[in-house]
């Protein structure tokens, strides 16, 4: 099988299957009012640092895609801001799951 095949494949199963993992967290118990009051301030702050970070991020996607596109090519530019995109969503929905 050829890797260009492969790899969506590959990915299209990882996201089902994180999917799968996230609803899975999200019906379990959220414990008594202490844990949840807890997992609040702990998600607001995470979310403030999630926000804050990708800020940065976006700045150093945003000046590399333009440089790869002019030191290579533009396919390879846009292969690394999809690239971004996804890594920048993972992080996110791990943070949310957390």
């Amino acid at each position: 099988m050829d890797l260009a095949v492969f790899a969506p494949i590959a990915g299209a199963i990882a996201v089902l299957f994180a999917y799968t993992l996230v609803r899975q967290i999200n019906q379990a118990h959220p414990g008594n009012e202490k844990m949840r009051e807890l997992s609040a301030v702990i998600q607001e702050g995470a979310m403030a640092f999630l926000r804050r970070e990708y800020i940065f991020l976006a700045i150093f996607v945003v000046v590399m895609f333009v440089v790869l596109g002019f030191a290579r090519e533009w396919m390879t530019s846009v292969c690394f801001l999809v690239g971004a995109i996804c890594s920048a969503s993972a992080g996110f929905v791990g943070m949310r799951t957390a």
